[in-house]
């Protein structure tokens, strides 16, 4: 798990990308040496599960030294402008709590947290769809209303909480839906402005997009408590960030969306997918060892949602584009120095996530998780 850790670690450079120069063949032989770091800390970790997971605070301060460190070797030969500095303090930052609550938990005080980042997201959503005053608080209100019925129906109230399945389901299925549809838009951009650009649609679009994404997240944090699916999802997504980024540098010719992203590339598109790939059998090595026992017919399913992963990744990054360019506006938000918005942070994730999730109840409809 060490080394998925690194490929999330790795994400905090390579999503602002503009801020770095770099020598190549120096930036490639840092990066080797993280990646070797990676896998005798990988090893490491296999010997005892429960070391990323923490058990105490000086074995997760000691799993995060690993991460900085292997962050370090990715640097090491990088001119780092002041903005990038701040970036990484601020991502830095982001990470070790993020991990921190994630593994440290309950299930009701983790939907607390990502109830109150998803607010945040409803909040800058609602200016992409260019509410504003009391439409655009009357927007998190009904978002958040919405949100405390699905956590009613789910039963995270509960003692025990556990979830709704089906209902799940409903949600997760909709929202890929969604995203199939949004995948499109973003296709034929900007042939099609009339058929989402509306405030009644944007804003549907963000109630069932960040709605699924919390319902997914708490479900994965539901069925393993110590987070480790949480922790999967979000490195799988990096990977797509990571090796994106650095086969579209070196070998990226071809745009794209030169109307959305012009930097982005098909070349780094299979970038992302390779190393989503090698993340992915690492995930469900670990799995099958320490989380459910996997069947083969799982490895298709697996190796399927990473492609879908990778595709709805992308598709996030670009519509959020596409709906800020539609506005205006470089960022989605200000809270996060350096970084812009909680949206600009999560974009990839929130659609990639139904696709992770529907996954998961796939192979758990047929195994036994524990």
């Amino acid at each position: 798990m060490n080394f998925l850790t690194l490929i999330f670690v790795s994400a905090l450079v390579v999503k602002n990308a503009s801020a770095i120069s770099y020598s190549g063949s120096l930036l490639i032989r840092s990066f080797i040496l993280a990646i070797v770091f990676g896998r005798i800390s990988t090893w490491l970790s296999l010997k005892n599960r429960w070391l990323i997971l923490a058990r105490g605070s000086a074995v997760l301060e000691a799993t995060l030294q690993k991460c900085l460190i292997a962050l370090h070797l990715v640097l090491m030969n990088l001119r780092i402008s002041p903005m990038l500095k701040q970036r990484l303090v601020t991502g830095i930052t982001l990470l070790v709590g993020f991990i921190s609550i994630t593994v440290g938990s309950s299930v009701l005080q983790y939907a607390s947290f990502v109830t109150i980042i998803v607010a945040i997201g409803a909040w800058e959503w609602a200016r992409l769809a260019a509410l504003e005053g009391a439409a655009r608080v009357a927007y998190v209100v009904v978002f958040l209303v919405v949100l405390v019925g699905l956590g009613v129906r789910f039963g995270l109230f509960k003692a025990v909480p556990q979830m709704d399945v089906n209902l799940l389901w409903c949600v997760v299925a909709a929202a890929a839906l969604a995203w199939l549809t949004m995948f499109l838009f973003v296709l034929n951009y900007p042939k099609n402005e009339d058929k989402w650009n509306t405030k009644v649609r944007i804003g549907f679009i963000g109630f069932l997009t960040l709605g699924s994404t919390w319902a997914g997240i708490i479900f994965l944090k539901t069925i393993l408590e110590t987070g480790e699916l949480v922790l999967m999802l979000m490195i799988s997504v990096a990977a797509v960030d990571v090796g994106g980024f650095f086969v579209g540098t070196w070998f990226g010719k071809r745009s794209l969306a030169p109307h959305l992203s012009p930097k982005k590339s098909w070349e780094g598109v299979w970038g992302g997918l390779v190393l989503n790939i090698l993340v992915a059998i690492c995930c469900g090595t670990y799995a099958n060892f320490y989380i459910i026992t996997l069947e083969i017919w799982h490895i298709f399913v697996i190796a399927l949602m990473s492609v879908l992963v990778t595709i709805f990744s992308v598709t996030g990054d670009l519509l959020e584009s596409m709906l800020k360019r539609n506005c205006g506006l470089k960022d989605s938000g200000n809270i996060l120095p350096g970084h812009g918005g909680v949206l600009d942070r999560i974009d990839g994730l929130i659609a990639a996530t139904p696709t992770f999730v529907i996954v998961v109840l796939l192979v758990m409809s047929t195994t036994e998780v524990g």
